[in-house]
């Protein structure tokens, strides 16, 4: 096949070798098809938000447990997140979006989420996003003949990323709610985030893939998530500041005795400073709930 296609051509003899070598072109030509079609898609990947990549990333887990490359690739994509601020904070918006309770008053958490979690540095997000995109389109060659077929909610994705990255205006007012609507009625539908759940979880034995569900279960966000619903359902603000700021005072405390048992010095230095810091910090209303999630993030810190 790599020499001159047309001298093939005219070396065949009989009908039955014509037919043959056609069908060996056409077979070719039409696996090739296949790959730019696949490559095209692929590709588009780049171009997709945070919501379109996690979701479907989620859904794919299950399949790449299954190797080893497969659980690289997972790991992988965890590790990103966890480097990257702006990626966990996107993370933490949809983590809160999907285990909002739907006879809440789900505006009111929503905005309650949004405040919590924080702004995001475009810039930086957007470098880190190709990178997960990257890891994302490794993980669907890997499974892309298998059919799989990807969920695409643009209009959950898009709104979801509008309230992370805008905040509301008397300008923007009336997109804003209009936006707030989409992820809201996907909230009371039940609909605007699905992850289909393993049906093989008993049969996963193997230790490795036992300690990545027990970590990809909780996978950034469970503390922000109920931080955020504690927030939401108690008017006393003061008082949970106080309970989280206490909270890390001890988790703090708790690195601090491991340093002094390795006698680690440049670090018990550092880590009184912090302690002090935090000690001298009072309840602002003004800033309470930068400050709470300040305080979940350093608790958080290994």
């Amino acid at each position: 096949m790599e020499k001159n296609i047309y001298q093939e051509i005219k070396n065949l003899k009989t009908v039955n070798e014509a037919n043959n070598f056609k069908n060996e072109i056409n077979k070719i030509i039409n696996e090739q098809i296949e790959q730019i079609i696949t490559d095209t898609f692929i590709s588009s990947f780049k171009d997709r938000n945070f919501g379109y990549i996690k979701e479907n990333f989620e859904n794919l887990s299950e399949e790449l447990f299954k190797t080893k490359k497969g659980r690289a690739t997972i790991n992988k994509y965890i590790k990103c997140i966890k480097e990257s601020k702006d990626l966990t904070k996107m993370h933490q918006m949809y983590e809160c979006v999907r285990k909002a309770d739907k006879d809440c008053d789900v505006n009111a958490y929503l905005n309650e989420a949004v405040s919590l979690i924080g702004n995001i540095n475009k810039d930086t997000y957007s470098k880190s996003l190709s990178k997960l995109a990257g890891i994302f389109s490794d993980a669907y060659r890997q499974l892309c003949e298998n059919n799989i077929v990807l969920n695409n909610n643009a209009p959950f994705y898009d709104s979801v990323e509008f309230i992370m990255f805008n905040r509301k205006t008397p300008k923007n007012l009336a997109e804003y709610n209009s936006r707030l609507s989409t992820v809201k009625k996907h909230i009371l539908e039940g609909a605007g985030y699905k992850i289909k759940e393993s049906k093989n979880v008993d049969e996963l034995t193997d230790n490795l893939m036992e300690d990545f569900n027990a970590k990809y279960s909780q996978l950034l966000d469970d503390d922000v998530v109920t931080l955020v619903k504690e927030v939401f359902s108690n008017d006393d603000k003061e008082n949970i500041f106080n309970k989280y700021k206490e909270q890390c005072i001890n988790k703090l405390n708790e690195t601090k005795m491991g340093f002094e048992k390795t006698g680690d010095n440049d670090s018990l230095e550092r880590i009184n400073t912090i302690i002090e810091r935090i000690d001298k910090k009072v309840y602002n209303p003004d800033t309470v709930n930068n400050d709470l999630y300040n305080l979940i993030e350093i608790s958080s810190i290994e």
